[in-house]
């Protein structure tokens, strides 16, 4: 499928999937007490602990370097100290050929920071500004087209609703497709009664409609999503 966007900001990891969803459990506050200010560094990407999944690795203000996974959890062995602030971006990469994953980090008090851990180096999806030594700033990740295998188009159990309950605004109707579909989402009230409908292309990944719920009632509705090839 689509890579991902993962971009630093204000006291802040976010992401996106191909599709402009926004990842689960994204935006990550790094520090909710003592908020950082900006972080200048930019995410690197790379599998630290041997599982084939990359972890997100960031330089922050106050001198560590913190580390998340895919569902946002902080990643085993971060944060890590330095001698002062990490305004660059760090750099992975297999120094010895050996198998190990190196992070390595400069800090603003001139001195260069490393450290290994038992990763894979085939999974270094974004190893360091910009991708590259060459600053190409394109990524190795390819875009299969969709299989057109048969099987479940949804993925189980896959399809909620956030924020849940609500009270005012929006909520955001997710699901999951295994490859790019025609989509129907229907909300009813308990009683079998039709209050919202959409339709539309979802893609492989994750996606999400939002449901303006200003004209409706206060309750409990139940909602029916359904796939279909295109």
């Amino acid at each position: 499928g689509l890579p991902e966007v993962i971009v630093s900001g204000e006291n802040m990891i976010a992401a996106w999937h191909g599709n402009g969803t926004r990842v689960v459990n994204f935006p990550v506050q790094i520090d909710p007490v003592n908020p950082l200010g900006l972080i200048n560094s930019a995410p690197a990407i790379g599998d630290l602990n041997g599982d084939l999944v990359p972890e997100i690795i960031v330089g922050l203000p106050n001198g560590t370097i913190a580390a998340y996974q895919k569902d946002g959890r902080p990643a085993t062995g971060f944060p890590l100290g330095t001698s002062g602030a990490v305004d660059s971006s760090p750099a992975l990469g297999d120094l010895t050929g050996e198998g190990d994953i190196a992070v390595v980090a400069g800090s603003d008090d001139g001195f260069v920071h490393l450290w290994t851990f038992r990763g894979n180096p085939g999974v270094l999806p974004w190893p360091m500004l910009a991708h590259d030594a060459r600053r190409s700033g394109a990524s190795d990740a390819i875009s299969q087209a969709p299989s057109g295998s048969s099987g479940d188009l949804l993925v189980y159990p896959s399809v909620f609703c956030y924020p849940n309950p609500v009270n005012s605004g929006s909520t955001g109707i997710r699901y999951q497709l295994r490859r790019d579909a025609q989509v129907r989402i229907q909300i009813y009230t308990l009683v079998g009664d039709l209050v919202a409908s959409f339709t539309g292309t979802g893609f492989q990944n994750q996606n999400e409609v939002r449901w303006n719920i200003g004209n409706i009632a206060s309750g409990v509705y139940l909602g029916r999503v359904e796939a279909r090839d295109l």
